[in-house]
């Protein structure tokens, strides 16, 4: 039908329908319209461009939540128990390699001190200079452990010494970027009622002498690893980590003297491990270091530090920042450690030896799944023991550890 068809139709039945009210409507005046069209309105420039930036801000503000949650400070980096026990029988171990193994007197290291400018700060740089071979000490033993995440690795192994039935190692990078090998071997033995570790690591030509020492305070146990140069000679570190940080105590003994005390606390800032140390010496003096790796030239690495020295754990004696990297020695064929603090520059001659090859990927790649059981790791079915070593426990039952028992002397 066609419109004008369907006009008239429509009409002549609204005639019909109101005959009652005829002579009041005029029909022919009644103008029926069509269907309007949709109308696109003009193309908005300045709107798609406000539409465009606030899409990008939505996906920038994602990708910055999910940054924040996936790379954010890790304050537990250590995940499971041959990292804990590893980190902490290699870094004490890393500690004892500071030692004169010549002279074990109370002897400063030799370092000389070079004035870069004469510009003067208002930074009192000599009290950080007169504390820094016991800082040596633990950068010697940050250099060690403290790497990026795909620069380490701590694993269990099948022991291939026939007078050890378990044992594990450590791969790690020096600031030069060489492999640093760690190798430990121990047996679980029996002493007075108590399961303890005793072992060996190997690192170089060294070897060093570890065990578990478990303290009694009136029934509750505390266990702690002491890793030893000789009988006069150690280092004791236990875990006092909790569920929020990843936390160790040193004692570090010379001559059977407590020659300082320290607590180190991990986190992992996006792909590296951080430290904040916190050394106590013989004079009751505070020293605390937060020391962070700079890996971002591989082949020219360095560590970034704050310091702080307080006398008596009172008031603040000095704070500041400072730079560690290497120097290559020419008459002794060997790196030193130097310090650019502020306008001083210090060079320390001891630094042992790490490792002379370059790191390779396959370094850090695990090689088997099975994990080997540790007494200060040991989970006890009637406490609510943590995992982590340091805490307090009862006295293990044989079966936990399925050990290697024998007679010892320690």
């Amino acid at each position: 039908m066609k419109k004008k068809d369907l006009i008239a139709k429509i009409r002549e039945t609204a005639i019909e329908e109101m005959p009652d009210v005829l002579q009041r409507i005029d029909i022919s005046k009644v103008n029926i319209e069509d269907v309007p069209e949709t109308v696109r309105s003009p193309f908005n420039f300045r709107r798609a461009v406000s539409y465009t930036f606030a899409s990008i801000f939505i996906f920038i503000f994602g990708v910055t939540i999910f940054n924040f949650i996936a790379l954010g400070t890790d304050t537990t980096p250590l995940d499971n128990n041959t990292e804990i026990v590893g980190f902490q029988t290699i870094s004490a171990a890393a500690l004892l390699e500071s030692f004169d193994v010549v002279d074990l007197a109370y002897t400063e290291s030799t370092y000389s001190v070079t004035q870069l400018s004469e510009t003067t700060t208002a930074v009192d740089e000599s009290t950080i200079i007169d504390q820094i071979y016991l800082v040596n000490n633990y950068l010697n033993m940050a250099e060690t452990v403290l790497v990026d995440e795909n620069q380490y690795l701590y694993e269990d192994i099948d022991s291939d010494d026939a007078n050890y039935q378990y044992a594990f190692k450590y791969n790690g990078t020096d600031l030069l970027g060489n492999l640093i090998s760690y190798r430990g071997y121990y047996n679980i033995v029996e002493q007075d009622g108590n399961q303890i570790e005793v072992g060996i690591l190997i690192h170089e030509d060294r070897t060093y002498n570890y065990q578990t020492v478990i303290i009694d305070n009136d029934g509750v146990l505390t266990y702690r690893y002491r890793v030893q140069l000789n009988d006069q000679n150690y280092v004791e570190v236990s875990n006092s980590s909790t569920e929020e940080a990843q936390r160790f105590t040193y004692r570090v003994y010379k001559n059977n003297e407590l020659f300082n005390q320290s607590e180190v606390t991990l986190f992992k800032t996006k792909l590296s491990l951080r430290a904040e140390v916190k050394i106590t010496n013989r004079l009751n003096q505070e020293i605390n270091l937060e020391i962070e790796r700079d890996m971002s030239v591989m082949a020219n690495q360095r560590f970034r530090v704050n310091y702080r020295i307080s006398e008596n754990q009172t008031a603040s004696q000095a704070d500041g920042q400072f730079t560690v990297d290497l120097q290559y020695n020419d008459e002794t064929g060997k790196y030193q450690y130097r310090y650019q603090i502020n306008n001083q520059e210090v060079v320390i001659e001891d630094r042992p030896a790490k490792g002379n090859q370059q790191a390779t990927e396959d370094d850090f790649k695990p090689g088997r799944d099975n994990q080997n059981p540790f007494v200060t790791t040991a989970t006890d079915n009637n406490t609510a023991e943590s995992t982590r070593p340091g805490g307090h426990n009862k006295p293990r039952e044989s079966e936990d550890f399925t050990p290697v028992v024998e007679s010892i002397t320690l």
